[in-house]
């Protein structure tokens, strides 16, 4: 008899120690490779996620429990997954993970979380056993805030686009009909054609600079002593005073003013005080604080010009600035006319929102 081990004892061993190694071996490259794919998600701002469908237990890598605020050490458990959604959106998320179990189609599904208000993207599928029944499911979960902020800001910018477009065709409109009504009633009462048409330039001429100003603002704002400067510019600094706060003016409300001062200053280089080397202009604008801090104001004076009477009929500039101040501007009007020169004082009600904090107007 030989001493020793049966071969086929021997066999057994080897073939069972082999693989077992084989198996060690394979589990370790698994390992490593699991190991590979969650670092390669976790660069990816990518997390990972399992839940066992029998235990319900779950189980999530570092950079899926940081979407929830969470650091790598701290349990992320189920309930604590959906406390952080809003009724609406778990109710949501229930169905479609009922849907995928059920059908075995994938689950994919958004929701803001409460707590940081970032919006997440779950993704996962069901694993089945050898029968066929799903034991559990796994997948990835990722940030997709940045995406619903730049969908958000597309609607926005949208809806902006359509509100400028709106904006443009009413003030297009508006332009055409007040050009309309400045060519008629300049053509009613001009003499010859000459007459009409330098009249008529200098009108357009008087809302195109008041346009201007606007661009350069952007059609939101524009000051009222930029719009009376700009009338006074061609006239001798030392006939024109003009003293006040800074005040902002809407854009209908600085067309109408750039008007209305021209027409004043139109008929004050013809008929009033610019008319003369002597004659001087003084304009004022202050807030009446008694009655509404929103309310503007504005005196136009004429000192030192020809003695001016009451008009037999009222002239189209009369009644451009009557109209601009009752329909533009929505306030008041107040003409004389006396021995030491015309007069005129408007009053009109401004946005809180375009009113600048009062200063001294003697600094």
């Amino acid at each position: 008899a030989v001493p020793g081990a049966k071969p086929f004892v021997i066999g057994v061993a080897v073939a069972t120690g082999t693989l077992l190694v084989l198996f060690l071996a394979m589990m370790a490259s698994l390992y490593d490779q699991r190991g590979a794919i969650l670092s390669a998600l976790d660069a990816g701002g990518v997390g990972y996620w399992e839940f066992d469908l029998k235990s319900r237990a779950l189980r999530v890598s570092a950079q899926g429990k940081a979407l929830f605020g969470l650091k790598p050490d701290q349990d992320l458990s189920l309930e604590r997954w959906l406390s952080s959604l809003s009724p609406e959106d778990r109710a949501r998320r229930d169905t479609a993970f009922e849907s995928a179990i059920r059908t075995g189609c994938d689950y994919d599904v958004e929701y803001q979380l409460i707590s940081s208000g970032r919006w997440i993207n779950v993704r996962g599928k069901v694993i089945s056993d050898g029968r066929g029944r799903p034991v559990r499911m796994q997948g990835v979960v990722l940030d997709v805030t940045d995406r619903h902020e730049a969908f958000a800001a597309v609607t926005a910018s949208e809806q902006r686009l359509r509100l400028l477009t709106h904006e443009l065709n009413h003030r297009v409109k508006n332009t055409l009909a007040a050009i309309q009504s400045i060519a008629a009633h300049t053509a009613r009462r001009a003499q010859s054609l000459p007459e009409f048409r330098r009249v008529f330039e200098d009108r357009l001429l008087a809302l195109s600079a008041t346009h201007n100003l606007l661009t350069q603002s952007r059609w939101e704002a524009a000051c009222l002593s930029d719009i009376l400067a700009q009338e006074l510019a061609p006239y001798p600094a030392g006939q024109v005073a003009m003293s006040g706060a800074p005040v902002r003016l809407s854009s209908r409300q600085a067309l109408a003013f750039g008007l209305i001062v021209h027409e004043l200053t139109t008929n004050a280089a013809k008929y009033g005080a610019l008319s003369t080397p002597g004659g001087r202009v003084e304009l004022s604008w202050r807030r009446d604080s008694q009655t509404d801090p929103g309310c503007l104001i504005l005196s136009w004076r004429e000192r030192g010009g020809p003695a001016v009477k009451p008009p037999s009929r009222q002239g189209f500039g009369s009644q451009l600035i009557k109209t601009s101040v009752e329909h533009d501007l929505r306030g008041g009007v107040h003409l004389s006319y006396g021995q030491e020169g015309f007069c005129c004082e408007i009053t009109a009600p401004l946005p809180a929102d375009l009113l600048e904090p009062a200063l001294d107007p003697t600094r």
